[in-house]
């Protein structure tokens, strides 16, 4: 008799009830289309303290937390404590943005993966799967910024930078345009636009807020 597949257990954690729900009937129009139910919700529930307990107490295979742009350092610091109270928790971050800063929260917060919210429901739930298998998931495009901003670290790291040029990045961090960053050096506008013009030539920096970033992470 063949032996049957255990089905991993899911907590959802959203703030939107429709999320929940649309996310819910999405995994399972794909184990329908699969013949394969491979999850057993055992719990949703908002981002909140109250949440948090029912999901300890649920003790998911894996953990799917929707990390919101407006409060996501509140969704990762629920996730990270659950990853710090439930060995054997995955957690997957599922989220509608791609900032950098943001990436790498999720990153230090201790999720097992991170995918955009556009993910196909059919590609969510091998990935769940496999979460759920000790794999670890993050999607491609966090690494390609991961190596992006190494590549540009090492460049960096072999430029030469005046003075003068990393206090116009720090002044076009802070949003200072060409003649404000040129009347506190005394000089021209003309003249600042030149030497970020001759910055972003000699450097091969594509725009102003690459070469910002550059220069302020050394």
């Amino acid at each position: 008799m063949e032996e049957q597949k255990k089905k991993l257990k899911l907590f959802i954690m959203d703030d939107s009830d429709i999320f929940r729900a649309g996310l819910v009937e999405i995994l399972k129009q794909e184990e329908l289309e699969e013949e394969d139910r491979a999850f057993d919700l055992c719990g949703c529930g908002e981002h909140s303290d109250e949440a948090e307990e029912l999901c300890m107490a649920a003790a998911p295979d894996v953990l799917l937390v929707h990390a919101s742009t407006r409060e996501t350092d509140k969704h990762l610091q629920i996730a990270g404590r659950v990853k710090k109270r439930a060995e054997g928790t995955r957690i997957l971050a599922i989220a509608e943005f791609s900032d950098f800063d943001y990436l790498l929260k999720i990153v230090a917060s201790g999720c097992d993966g991170y995918v955009h919210s556009s993910i196909p429901g059919r590609s969510l739930t091998k990935i769940l799967r496999n979460l759920g298998n000790d794999v670890c998931i993050f999607d491609r495009m966090v690494i390609e910024k991961l190596l992006l901003l190494e590549d540009e670290r090492r460049s960096a790291g072999r430029m030469d930078f005046s003075p003068r040029e990393r206090r116009i990045a720090e002044m076009l961090a802070e949003g200072k345009n060409n003649a404000v960053i040129g009347k506190e050096l005394k000089l021209s506008a003309g003249t600042v636009k030149n030497l970020i013009s001759d910055l972003l030539k000699r450097h091969h920096f594509k725009s102003r807020a690459q070469l910002v970033s550059v220069l302020l992470s050394l």
